[in-house]
Protein backbone atom coordinates (compact mmCIF):
# COMPACT_ATOMS: atom_id res chain seq x y z
CA UNK A 1 0.00 0.00 0.00
CA UNK A 2 1.46 3.81 -0.83
CA UNK A 3 0.78 7.46 1.32
CA UNK A 4 -1.93 7.86 -1.38
CA UNK A 5 -3.88 4.56 -1.05
CA UNK A 6 -3.45 4.89 3.07
CA UNK A 7 -4.63 8.04 3.10
CA UNK A 8 -7.59 7.33 1.25
CA UNK A 9 -8.38 4.37 3.21
CA UNK A 10 -7.55 6.75 6.29
CA UNK A 11 -10.15 9.21 5.04
CA UNK A 12 -13.07 6.54 4.56
CA UNK A 13 -12.37 5.11 8.12
CA UNK A 14 -12.36 8.47 9.96
CA UNK A 15 -15.85 9.36 8.01
CA UNK A 16 -15.95 13.33 8.37
CA UNK A 17 -13.14 13.36 11.07
CA UNK A 18 -10.21 15.17 11.21
CA UNK A 19 -7.42 13.05 10.66
CA UNK A 20 -3.74 12.53 9.76
CA UNK A 21 -1.23 10.48 8.48
CA UNK A 22 2.71 10.83 8.24
CA UNK A 23 5.68 9.19 6.87
CA UNK A 24 9.10 8.86 8.44
CA UNK A 25 11.98 7.73 6.87
CA UNK A 26 15.22 7.93 9.08
CA UNK A 27 18.73 7.19 7.67
CA UNK A 28 21.15 6.80 9.83
CA UNK A 29 23.76 7.13 7.56
CA UNK A 30 25.50 3.66 7.59
CA UNK A 31 25.09 0.17 6.09
CA UNK A 32 21.85 -0.60 7.91
CA UNK A 33 18.34 -0.19 6.47
CA UNK A 34 16.75 3.01 7.11
CA UNK A 35 13.90 3.23 10.07
CA UNK A 36 10.83 3.82 8.35
CA UNK A 37 7.51 4.49 10.41
CA UNK A 38 4.18 5.12 9.02
CA UNK A 39 1.95 6.76 11.35
CA UNK A 40 -2.04 7.89 11.34
CA UNK A 41 -4.27 9.39 13.76
CA UNK A 42 -8.33 10.11 13.76
CA UNK A 43 -9.54 12.83 16.55
CA UNK A 44 -10.16 11.14 19.40
CA UNK A 45 -8.13 7.91 19.11
CA UNK A 46 -4.57 6.88 19.86
CA UNK A 47 -1.69 8.05 17.09
CA UNK A 48 -0.86 4.31 15.48
CA UNK A 49 2.82 3.65 14.19
CA UNK A 50 4.05 0.77 12.31
CA UNK A 51 6.56 0.26 9.38
CA UNK A 52 3.86 -0.06 7.35
CA UNK A 53 0.47 1.30 6.23
CA UNK A 54 -1.54 -1.84 6.20
CA UNK A 55 -0.34 -2.16 10.27
CA UNK A 56 -0.80 1.60 11.48
CA UNK A 57 -4.07 1.19 10.12
CA UNK A 58 -4.86 -2.10 11.72
CA UNK A 59 -4.23 -0.35 14.97
CA UNK A 60 -5.94 1.98 14.52
CA UNK A 61 -8.90 -0.21 13.52
CA UNK A 62 -8.42 -2.45 16.43
CA UNK A 63 -8.33 0.86 18.77
CA UNK A 64 -11.85 1.70 16.85
CA UNK A 65 -13.66 -1.03 16.67
CA UNK A 66 -12.34 -3.60 19.54
CA UNK A 67 -13.47 -7.00 19.89
CA UNK A 68 -16.17 -8.27 22.74
CA UNK A 69 -14.55 -9.20 25.73
CA UNK A 70 -16.38 -12.39 25.29
CA UNK A 71 -16.58 -13.59 22.11
CA UNK A 72 -19.41 -15.87 22.39
CA UNK A 73 -21.40 -12.39 23.92
CA UNK A 74 -22.91 -10.23 21.29
CA UNK A 75 -22.95 -6.49 22.07
CA UNK A 76 -26.71 -6.67 22.17
CA UNK A 77 -26.40 -9.34 24.78
CA UNK A 78 -24.07 -6.61 26.90
CA UNK A 79 -25.59 -5.45 30.20
CA UNK A 80 -24.57 -1.88 31.77
CA UNK A 81 -24.21 -1.42 35.08
CA UNK A 82 -25.43 2.08 36.86
CA UNK A 83 -21.90 4.13 38.20
CA UNK A 84 -21.55 3.88 41.96
CA UNK A 85 -21.47 7.36 43.27
CA UNK A 86 -20.17 8.26 46.63
CA UNK A 87 -20.45 11.34 48.62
Amino acid sequence: MNFVQAKQKLRKIANGKYFAIEYKEIDFGIAIQPEVVCNVYINGSNWHKAATWEDALKKLEEELNPPASNPDQRPEQLVLKPCEITT
